[in-house]
This record gives C-alpha cells, structure tokens and sequence, in this order.
C-alpha cells in the first residue's frame, strides 16, 4: 500500500488502521471546489485529521466521502469562505457505518452511542438564512464560529447549545426557534459570547432557566424578546424577557 500520495490539492496518508485521511494540499490554493476521494487504490479514506484543511481559504465548497469516521480538531478552521459541506454517498462492497452526513451545507454527525446528531461545522462564507434540520440534537462548541448569515432558525429537537457554540457572529440579527418542540431545551452560559449583532431574539417554551439572566447582556443591539407562551420560567413583556409570575 502506498503510504503518501497527493492530488496537487487534496494529499492522502496511510493511517495506522491501513487506511488513508485526507488533508490539504501543496496545490490548494488553486481550488474553489475541492473533492476528496472516498478510496485509493481499493484502500477506504476514513479521516481527516486535525487541522486537515486549516486555513483554505480560497475554498468554497468541499465534498466529502460517507465513509469518512473521522475528523479532527479545527479540520476546517479559518476556512473564512468556504459555503457548503456536501457528503457524497458511496458504494461499498461490504456495508460501513455512516457518521457524517450534510443538510443545506452544514456538517452533520452522527454519534451512535448516545443516540445523538451532532451539528459540528457550519460553513464560514454561508450568507443570508439558515433554518435548521430537524434532525439535530446538539450544537457544539464553535460549531458557528465567525459565521456569516444574517438569521437562523434553530430546529424544535435541539436539546442543547453548548458555550460559545455561536462565538463570534458579528453578522448574525436574527435568533429563533421553530415553536412545538417537546425536548427541555439547555442554553449554555456563553453561547452567543460576541454576537455584537443580534437584535431580535426569540425563544422557545421548553428552554430551561438560564444561568444568569446577565447572559442577555453580552447582546448589546438587542431590541426585541419574545418567548413562546408556556414556559414555566419565563415570558415576555413589551420586547422584553421576564420572570414567569
């Protein structure tokens, strides 16, 4: 088995598992639309390690194998105008656990042990809206690190944002969340640390109470709360969020 071979733009290095992971390579500065291979040779490529593609900033958009397992700390870091994740199915002769996946350029995973899926990476260069999957369960730390849309909806099933998982998002304005969800609802201490833009704010009836309603004051353009009626802690007067009498 080959232990290195490199595309000009992406480069693959033989793992101690016998297969390869993926990183940048010596060419990626030529590349808007980067794919990564899902094999070499009949050989799996199962990882990207960390910091695999740090600083790529010329890249867009990346394509990513199903049968990746794998992917380090800061793989995408600084990749200021990269758009979309997309995961790309891939027929295998024996069947492989699939624990990335994308939604509407996002990547997505999957952890099998505790039933939960994971939005890890949000694009940085993704502009305008963006209305969360359903299907995620957990946002984690810096998963929306220096994004740059405007507004999100956060999907019903969320049952966690974790500290500084939107750190930074100075062109975020609009935070919600899609009404009728079951799931108590954890909001972090620091979630939205540095989001120096956000003006309309609105949360759901499931949140549980916040560590501190100081953690509002970090959002300094904030003009308007509102809260879904029904929750045992909270409501919102005249814009602004108070204690449930």
């Amino acid at each position: 088995i080959c232990p290195s071979f490199d595309t000009g733009v992406v480069s693959y290095t033989l793992r101690p598992d016998g297969t390869y992971a993926a990183s940048k390579g010596p060419a990626i500065d030529t590349a808007e639309s980067v794919k990564v291979y899902a094999t070499y040779k009949g050989v799996a490529v199962t990882a990207i390690p960390e910091n695999g593609f740090y600083d790529c900033d010329n890249m867009k958009h990346i394509s990513i194998p199903d049968t990746i397992q794998l992917i380090g700390t800061g793989a995408f870091n600084s990749c200021n105008y990269l758009e979309s994740f997309d995961v790309y199915a891939v027929e295998t002769a024996t069947p492989h656990e699939v624990v990335y996946f994308s939604d509407d350029g996002a990547l997505l995973y999957y952890d099998e042990a505790s039933d939960a899926t994971y939005l890890e990476v949000f694009p940085r260069g993704k502009t305008g809206h963006y209305k969360m999957s359903d299907e995620v369960d957990i946002i984690r730390n810096l998963a929306f690190d220096t994004v740059s849309i405007s507004s999100i909806e956060i999907s019903k099933n969320v049952s966690l944002i974790v500290q500084k998982a939107f750190y930074n998002c100075k062109s975020l304005e609009s935070v919600s969340f899609a009404f009728e969800g079951t799931t108590p609802l954890t909001l972090e201490a620091g979630a939205f640390t540095a989001c120096t833009s956000i003006k309309v704010l609105v949360l759901p009836s499931r949140m549980n109470a916040l560590a501190s309603m100081r953690e509002l004051d970090i959002l300094t353009k904030l003009e308007k709360i509102d809260i879904e009626e029904g929750n045992q802690h909270y409501s919102a007067v005249d814009g602004m969020l108070c204690d449930s009498l």
